[in-house]
């Protein structure tokens, strides 16, 4: 699933990372869904693009391709390590 598509997915609710700031250390942190319309996610009184994830901002003038912040959908980390265990044993059954 792409970004753009996970984004879509979202449900009130949801948790997502915000992460502000574009390079290292990134300063990250949790936020719950609180609405979603055509357009936009709101976290409380944050808005991001349902589009590219960004925050919109109009006092600071961030939109859906320009911004400081972006929210990220959940990550399965279950799924993801179970994916890299199995590649893993594979590797191991073709080194031996």
């Amino acid at each position: 699933m792409t970004h753009r598509e996970a984004l879509q997915n979202l449900k009130v609710g949801d948790t997502v990372t915000r992460q502000m700031g574009y390079t290292p250390p990134y300063c990250c942190t949790e936020m719950i869904v609180t609405r979603i319309d055509e357009d936009f996610i709101h976290c409380g009184p944050w808005t991001f693009s349902r589009e590219t994830g960004r925050e919109i901002d109009e006092i600071l003038g961030w939109d859906k391709d320009r911004s400081g912040s972006s929210i990220m959908p959940p990550v399965d980390w279950d799924k993801i390590i179970n994916k890299f265990m199995a590649k893993i044993a594979c590797l191991k059954e073709n080194l031996n």
